[in-house]
């Protein structure tokens, strides 16, 4: 093991020959302190914890002398104090998610420690084959990495600086790192990061987390860079098809474009015609591009697109009128139609039917585009075409009313237009009048 960076009275506890004799408590059955029906709310001793033993110490927990975890058994700091240091040996896990150690926390013998929260008040030692891994928290002094261990930094605070060596291997993605860098030829520093530049004594950058980096380096050795050029992955929302609300067009929502990165800070704009837009946004009749562009924070860029197409609407109404109110079974009947678009938009495809009513045979239809025979029964159909906004036709179908009298006969017609112009109101695309029908003519 090396020890050059460590402080003589940390070195010294290390090892086992600093600091007054205490008196020993040994836990091997799972203790939570505070209100532990054992211990109670404190520990006052020298603790060690063995034989795959859980200590837990949640807020209002405290541990007075040294803490030291054996055999598989695992410490949890959570919210409680530990009022001098904790160490690890013979695969003892230690995990600190808040609450605090006033001293150092360190590892030995092929430990698992990990930081998400809390505060280590002096170094965090990471040694003996040992695997740390650091989410958040604070450690007001340093970070060692030594004797083959790997330590993985994503998050927190390190006052004092990182430092690692003999065989250490230390991945640096995110965090704050107060002080000095170090990673010496036989160790491995990787630092993952945006516009990284490393000289012989001086880093510069930001980690992937978006912190910062402007730190001084005594041995870059061992520092390897990793810039970020992967651009982020965007996803645009499928393409919309509306019919228009007014002349204007349609007021359109659109879901704002999924995107990921390997690092926060992404940005999403999305544009028309090269001008920003938000949703929701007026969109004239027809085809208009959005085009989306993710931005992450080292300006890596990724697009996507969607086009939002809005119908033009033409509201087309049909109503008949006849010729009689009464008629008299035998005679012909005439009915009129009246086709009107009121708009806002040309209405195209415009096609009228008429069914020939049950009880009527066919007689005449000026201009209908087909007809049943004489005599038959069938359906009426005008080809009327175009219809320009409050433009009308006026069609007539005429019948022979064969069912009896004393009865009623009912007509019905309908008009309809092209699929490409949306009709907003369909209820009015149908008319029904009914006649009443007496004795024959005879």
């Amino acid at each position: 093991m090396q020890y050059r960076w460590l402080p003589l009275a940390t070195l010294l506890l290390a090892l086992g020959l600093g600091g007054p004799a205490r008196a020993t408590i040994t836990i091997s059955t799972d203790v939570t302190l505070p209100g532990d029906p054992t211990y109670g709310d404190t520990l006052a001793d020298e603790v060690k914890v063995t034989g795959s033993a859980v200590l837990t110490i949640n807020a209002g927990g405290k541990v007075q002398g040294p803490l030291e975890v054996h055999d598989s058994s695992t410490v949890n700091v959570s919210g409680g104090q530990v009022l001098t240091y904790v160490t690890a040996y013979e695969s003892g896990m230690v995990h600190v998610s808040s609450g605090s150690i006033s001293e150092f926390l360190q590892s030995f013998d092929t430990n698992s420690m990990t930081v998400s929260g809390g505060s280590i008040g002096l170094n965090f030692i990471v040694l003996g084959s040992s695997t740390a891994t650091m989410t958040g928290g604070t450690i007001d002094g340093y970070a060692y990495v030594s004797d083959d261990s790997t330590a993985t930094i994503s998050g927190g605070k390190i006052s004092g600086g990182l430092l690692s060596f003999l065989g250490a291997a230390v991945s640096l993605t995110g965090g704050s790192i107060g002080g000095t860098l170090e990673a010496q030829t036989t160790a491995r520093l990787d630092i993952f990061g945006c516009n990284l530049v490393l000289t012989s004594n001086h880093i510069s950058g930001s980690l992937l987390d978006g912190s910062s980096l402007d730190n001084p380096v005594s041995s870059a050795s061992g520092i390897v860079l990793h810039d970020d050029l992967e651009p982020p992955t965007l996803t645009c929302p499928a393409n919309m098809i509306v019919p228009a609300t007014s002349a204007a067009g349609a007021t359109v929502s659109f879901s704002t474009p999924i995107a990921f990165d390997n690092r926060p800070g992404v940005s999403v704009v999305c544009t028309v015609s090269g001008t920003a837009v938000t949703s929701p946004r007026l969109f004239p009749v027809g085809t208009t591009p959005v085009v989306c562009t993710a931005t992450d924070a080292c300006g890596n860029t990724s697009p996507c697109g969607f086009n939002v197409t809005v119908l033009p609407i033409a509201d087309l109404q049909i109503s008949q009128s006849a010729d009689q109110s009464t008629v008299k079974s035998g005679r012909d009947l005439t009915y009129t139609l009246r086709v009107k678009n009121t708009g806002p938009f040309t209405a195209n495809g415009v096609i009228v039917n008429d069914p020939v009513p049950s009880g009527a045979t066919f007689v005449s239809a000026p201009g209908a585009a087909g007809v049943p025979t004489v005599g038959g029964a069938g359906t009426v159909s005008w080809y009327v075409g175009t219809l320009t906004s409050g433009q009308s036709v006026t069609l007539t179908l005429t019948v022979r009313v064969t069912q009896k009298g004393n009865s009623t006969m009912s007509n019905t017609a309908s008009v309809s237009g092209s699929t490409g112009t949306p009709d907003p109101n369909p209820a009015n695309n149908a008319a029904t009048l009914q006649t009443k029908v007496i004795g024959n003519s005879k």
